[in-house]
């Protein structure tokens, strides 16, 4: 292996070992979640107001309920709602969706409150199509929830009275955490970054290099993304999204029924520009023999211990009579190797 190709390989298992950092993160937070929203299934206050209010709603439907039931059920949702904030914080919402759809109680009264998420502008929401399709999956894909006004993900959780369904408790995830979990860039460089993308190609995390959110907004190569599905877990050199080819390393996580693309990157003019800072002292003697065999009339007497001055490609430096200079990096718009 030669050392360029041994910079590849170096830059190849930093990637891997960020991916491997993240993806652990990424399921530990879910797991976290996963447990927190199975908990709400065994919390006999919860699934017990439930079943009094959806009871109440019903019987709101029909006549007016007494003063005195009213102030029972508004004493009851005090209880609820700061039950939530004790036990079930980490969620943004949690809706109490009946088994006919009605959603006849949630903890932030949006504008899905007494609405049914089989009718209307609900009904176009993944949560509608996935409780309807399949009442018993018990995780919602992030999408964009009008009612919140950003992408969110649900956790769900069927409730049963005496054996029989009654509804569901929807727990909704909002994304900023896990987006803050990939925008810590250590170890990635200047150009390096690592992100999530779902098998529409649509990124879940916001990039490191464009001002506003990406999140479901900034869609990447089908052909890419498709591949990498298809591979589960590998290395790749891609032209990004940026036009800039780069190193990747990917996987493909399973997230309850869905699956996640992770990939870290970097760009890869950034790491031959890392070759030629580590070779450089090997560089300026390759620079000066190659002067002495060509006997450059410029150069004049030539010898390996004279100082050679270091200039940046973009800068400026004046320099006197017979004085060496060189110059190493990377052309940022044609991507060739000078020196």
């Amino acid at each position: 292996m030669s050392y360029g190709e041994a910079i590849y390989e170096e830059t190849f298992k930093t990637l891997d070992r960020v991916r491997e950092t993240k993806k652990q993160q990424l399921f530990d937070y879910l797991k976290r979640m996963r447990r927190n929203a199975d908990d709400i299934k065994s919390d006999k206050i919860m699934c017990e107001f439930f079943h009094i209010k959806n009871k109440y709603y019903q019987l709101q439907k029909l006549k007016a309920p007494s003063v005195n039931l009213s102030n029972v059920i508004e004493d009851l949702k005090k209880n609820i709602n700061e039950r939530y904030l004790r036990n079930y914080l980490s969620f943004y919402d949690i809706l109490f969706v009946d088994k006919d759809g009605d959603i006849f109680y949630t903890i932030r009264k949006q504008a899905d409150y007494h609405k049914s998420i089989f009718k209307g502008e609900l009904a176009k929401t993944a949560l509608s199509q996935q409780l309807k399709k399949y009442p018993h999956q018990r995780f919602v894909d992030y999408q964009y929830y009008a009612v919140s006004d950003e992408p969110s993900a649900f956790f769900v959780e069927p409730i049963f009275k005496e054996g029989q369904f009654a509804g569901w408790f929807v727990l909704q995830c909002a994304i900023n955490k896990i987006n803050n979990m990939f925008t810590q860039w250590e170890g990635l460089g200047a150009t390096g970054e690592v992100f999530l993308v779902n098998k529409q190609q649509y990124m879940l995390t916001d990039s490191r290099f464009v001002g506003d959110s990406t999140i479901l907004k900034q869609h990447l190569s089908r052909k890419n993304i498709e591949s990498k599905f298809r591979e589960k877990v590998g290395r790749k050199i891609v032209v990004d999204y940026r036009g800039f080819r780069a190193l990747t390393s990917f996987e493909v996580c399973q997230i309850a029924n869905s699956e996640w693309l992770l990939v870290a990157k970097i760009d890869e003019d950034e790491i031959i520009t890392e070759y030629y800072k580590r070779k450089r002292n090997e560089l300026r003697q390759q620079l000066l023999k190659r002067f002495q065999q060509q006997g450059h009339r410029y150069c004049g007497p030539m010898n390996a211990d004279r100082t050679i001055v270091t200039v940046d490609l973009d800068e400026f430096r004046k320099v006197c009579n017979r004085e060496l200079i060189a110059t190493f990096g990377v052309s940022s718009c044609k991507g060739r190797i000078q020196a």
